[in-house]
């Protein structure tokens, strides 16, 4: 890993030293689709998640995420980054995720 002493907005210290961003060969990437399963709640309630428990608001959303973790999410940041997939547009695919990561889902 190439070092520098150049002092930036984006700081990164490897071993006490600065690191130059310019020089580390980022690569590019795509983020790969990940189908989670959610409902909207229309009552306030509590969740145990990854990080204790969380409550959340009537019209906030339930989120069951890919290793079946559980967390609420507002409306406003959930309309932003999810979209409702529509399933019969690859139902093969998606039965084989479902089987992996919701073996005993019985959502349709």
């Amino acid at each position: 890993m190439i070092m520098s002493d150049d002092r930036n907005d984006r700081s990164l210290r490897v071993d006490g030293h600065a690191v130059d961003f310019s020089q580390l060969g980022f690569e590019h990437y795509r983020k790969l689709p990940v189908v989670i399963h959610a409902v909207q709640i229309d009552c306030p309630f509590e969740v145990d998640t990854l990080e204790g428990m969380h409550t959340g608001s009537p019209g906030d959303f339930l989120i069951k995420g890919a290793h079946g973790e559980l967390y609420p999410c507002k409306p406003d940041i959930f309309a932003e980054t999810y979209e409702l997939v529509d399933k019969e547009l690859n139902l093969s695919w998606y039965r084989a995720y479902d089987e992996k990561y919701f073996p005993m889902s019985t959502e349709g």
